[in-house]
């Protein structure tokens, strides 16, 4: 989820808060809870992961569907994030 996050350019605090809100409030078995101390290291660690091994502007995705296939590349990170 971290590198995810990462990748989608929403910060590490709105990330491990998302975290927290989803567990409490939607989390079927855990409802109530926040969301684990292992389960937020995680996300912090994939986050630093991302930033570390992944030059997200250089990625390039392929949309296909039945009419034509359109290529674009993934935005430019706006900064560097470390926890």
């Amino acid at each position: 989820m971290g590198a995810g996050m990462n990748n989608l350019s929403i910060n590490l605090a709105d990330a491990v808060i998302g975290a927290h809100y989803n567990n409490y409030y939607h989390d079927k078995d855990s409802r109530g809870e926040l969301d684990s101390p292992d389960d937020q290291f995680s996300i912090k660690c994939g986050y630093k992961w991302a930033d570390e091994h992944c030059s997200w502007s250089s990625i390039r995705y392929t949309l296909r569907n039945s009419s034509a296939d359109k290529d674009f590349e993934w935005g430019t990170k706006v900064s560097k994030r470390l926890f």
